[in-house]
């Protein structure tokens, strides 16, 4: 990642925690917003695709204003709509903004690669 590219997805810390969105581990601070970019970008897509994948007027800033965390929240069946049109998971989406959601998600996927493995039983699951 080129630096210019790093520092634009970097934010003040202060104010993620003032939106409630810091990460809760140190290093790189994510957002929604830069994970929708990131992820949009990677897929080839245009605001504009997203907006009309989404059932957004034409002219809508809606994908804008989400890449640049204008909203506070969003509600569930709206972020299920977005990771739909990205092409990607829920759990892909909002990776990297919540440390202890990470970490849990982490936990969980390795005791599942155990009972793949047949190292832990499902029922300790």
């Amino acid at each position: 990642m080129s630096t210019d590219s790093h520092s634009a997805n970097v934010h003040s810390r202060k104010e993620l925690s003032r939106q409630g969105l810091a990460r809760y581990s140190p290093a790189v601070a994510v957002t929604l917003g830069t994970n929708i970019t990131r992820l949009r970008e990677r897929a080839g897509l245009s605001r504009r695709e997203i907006n009309k994948r989404l059932g957004r007027f034409e002219g809508s800033t809606y994908a804008a204003d989400l890449e640049n965390n204008r909203y506070k929240s969003i509600r569930l069946d709206k972020a299920l709509a977005l990771a739909v049109a990205l092409g990607v998971s829920l759990e892909e989406l909002v990776r990297g903004i919540h440390g202890k959601y990470d970490d849990l998600m982490r936990q969980t996927l390795t005791a599942y690669d155990a009972v793949a493995a047949g190292v832990l039983s499902p029922k300790a699951v």
